[in-house]
Protein backbone atom coordinates (compact mmCIF):
# COMPACT_ATOMS: atom_id res chain seq x y z
CA UNK A 1 0.00 0.00 0.00
CA UNK A 2 3.07 2.60 0.72
CA UNK A 3 5.80 1.26 -1.56
CA UNK A 4 7.83 5.07 -1.13
CA UNK A 5 6.64 7.99 1.33
CA UNK A 6 5.20 10.05 -0.93
CA UNK A 7 2.48 7.31 -1.20
CA UNK A 8 1.60 8.02 2.64
CA UNK A 9 -1.59 10.06 1.67
CA UNK A 10 -2.31 12.43 5.30
CA UNK A 11 -4.86 14.72 5.00
CA UNK A 12 -4.08 17.03 7.61
CA UNK A 13 -0.72 17.90 9.22
CA UNK A 14 -1.84 15.66 12.17
CA UNK A 15 -0.90 11.87 12.61
CA UNK A 16 1.58 9.36 11.58
CA UNK A 17 3.64 10.17 8.62
CA UNK A 18 5.06 7.21 7.63
CA UNK A 19 4.89 3.36 7.65
CA UNK A 20 6.97 2.95 10.71
CA UNK A 21 4.41 5.61 12.61
CA UNK A 22 1.54 3.90 11.57
CA UNK A 23 2.95 0.53 12.53
CA UNK A 24 3.60 1.96 16.18
CA UNK A 25 0.29 3.75 16.52
CA UNK A 26 -1.79 0.25 15.31
CA UNK A 27 0.70 -1.44 17.85
CA UNK A 28 -0.68 1.04 20.35
CA UNK A 29 -4.14 1.23 19.74
CA UNK A 30 -4.22 -2.40 19.53
CA UNK A 31 -2.80 -2.37 23.47
CA UNK A 32 -4.77 -0.15 24.63
CA UNK A 33 -8.11 -1.34 23.29
CA UNK A 34 -9.24 1.49 21.16
CA UNK A 35 -8.27 4.09 18.58
CA UNK A 36 -8.57 7.48 19.22
CA UNK A 37 -7.86 10.32 16.46
CA UNK A 38 -8.34 14.04 16.76
CA UNK A 39 -7.99 16.04 13.41
CA UNK A 40 -6.23 13.51 11.55
CA UNK A 41 -8.73 13.13 8.76
CA UNK A 42 -11.03 16.59 9.25
CA UNK A 43 -9.47 19.67 11.54
CA UNK A 44 -11.71 19.95 14.55
CA UNK A 45 -13.14 16.61 14.43
CA UNK A 46 -11.93 13.60 16.74
CA UNK A 47 -13.28 9.70 16.20
CA UNK A 48 -12.90 6.74 19.04
CA UNK A 49 -13.44 3.61 17.94
CA UNK A 50 -13.05 -0.39 19.15
CA UNK A 51 -13.26 -3.52 17.43
CA UNK A 52 -15.11 -6.47 18.94
CA UNK A 53 -13.72 -9.38 18.22
CA UNK A 54 -14.82 -13.06 16.61
CA UNK A 55 -14.36 -16.71 18.35
CA UNK A 56 -10.95 -16.90 16.73
CA UNK A 57 -10.07 -13.54 18.33
CA UNK A 58 -10.07 -11.19 14.78
CA UNK A 59 -11.52 -8.23 14.21
CA UNK A 60 -14.93 -8.95 12.99
CA UNK A 61 -16.67 -5.61 13.88
CA UNK A 62 -16.23 -1.72 15.21
CA UNK A 63 -18.26 0.53 16.76
CA UNK A 64 -16.86 4.40 16.68
CA UNK A 65 -18.23 7.87 17.52
CA UNK A 66 -17.04 11.01 15.63
CA UNK A 67 -17.66 14.41 17.34
CA UNK A 68 -16.21 17.88 17.36
CA UNK A 69 -13.24 17.74 19.27
CA UNK A 70 -14.24 21.25 21.60
CA UNK A 71 -17.54 19.61 22.58
CA UNK A 72 -15.72 17.49 24.85
CA UNK A 73 -13.81 17.56 28.05
CA UNK A 74 -10.91 15.49 28.50
CA UNK A 75 -12.89 13.69 31.32
CA UNK A 76 -16.14 13.50 28.67
CA UNK A 77 -13.96 11.47 26.61
CA UNK A 78 -12.65 9.20 28.65
CA UNK A 79 -15.83 8.18 30.25
CA UNK A 80 -17.14 8.22 26.35
CA UNK A 81 -13.97 5.56 25.17
CA UNK A 82 -15.01 3.66 28.98
CA UNK A 83 -18.83 3.06 27.44
CA UNK A 84 -17.42 2.53 24.04
CA UNK A 85 -15.16 -0.60 24.57
CA UNK A 86 -17.89 -1.75 26.84
CA UNK A 87 -20.10 -1.87 23.81
CA UNK A 88 -17.84 -3.59 21.74
CA UNK A 89 -17.13 -6.19 24.56
CA UNK A 90 -20.73 -6.61 24.61
CA UNK A 91 -20.77 -7.07 21.10
CA UNK A 92 -17.39 -9.56 21.09
CA UNK A 93 -19.60 -11.78 23.67
CA UNK A 94 -22.69 -11.95 21.50
CA UNK A 95 -20.26 -13.14 18.33
CA UNK A 96 -18.43 -15.63 20.64
CA UNK A 97 -15.30 -13.78 20.83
Amino acid sequence: LFPTPESFVRRTDQGPESLTQLRRLLAEEKRQGYAYEEGHITPGVSSVAAAALDHAGHPAAAISITFRTDTLTPADRLHLTHRLRQAANALTRRLHG
